[in-house]
């Protein structure tokens, strides 16, 4: 019924009502470095849990694409940290004006609640940029990257929505 790559969204569950802090962003650029140095390790684990996948190994999607790979990491990045500096503006704003802290003002503009849903696409997004480092190794890891990068399309519009123009 599902592809077996589908288990790594079972993160959701875990990250559904965080809250997204710099410290989520710090641990997320230490996991993305940590998953791209030590990919043929986590990759020797995936194998002996899914040992389906042992087919690729020897295969084309065993290769990498650095110069993809990192361009594509770099504007994923740069799409999290342009949301992440609006979301926190936001924040900042709502907790010194006295209004609800309940999340971020940001995916809805100014006249609605905050909403829970930005600090979850945060996460979201951490991990897209965590499979994508491991993709950088092994084309096949992208693969995985595609559950989570589909939030990057939300999280765009909804940060440039967010801007306010001060004139």
């Amino acid at each position: 019924l599902f592809h077996t790559s589908a288990v790594v969204m079972l993160v959701v569950l875990v990250v559904e009502n965080l809250r997204y802090t710099r410290l989520s962003f710090l641990l997320t650029i230490v996991a993305s470095a940590s998953f791209f140095v030590f990919s043929s390790q986590i990759w020797d684990l995936m194998l002996r849990l899914f040992p389906s996948y042992s087919g690729y190994t020897d295969s084309v999607f065993a290769a990498s694409n650095y110069f993809a790979a990192l361009i594509n990491i770099a504007i994923c990045l740069v799409i999290l940290c342009f949301g992440l500096i609006f979301y926190h503006k936001k924040r900042n704003r709502i907790e010194t004006d006295g209004y609800p802290t309940t999340m971020a003002e940001a995916v809805y503009g100014a006249n609605r609640k905050l909403t829970p849903r930005y600090d979850f696409m945060a996460y979201m997004l951490s991990l897209g940029l965590i499979f994508l480092s491991m993709a950088a190794k092994m084309t096949l890891m992208g693969r995985f990257s595609i559950y989570f990068t589909i939030y990057y399309i939300i999280w765009l519009p909804n940060t440039a929505q967010s801007m306010v123009n001060k004139r």
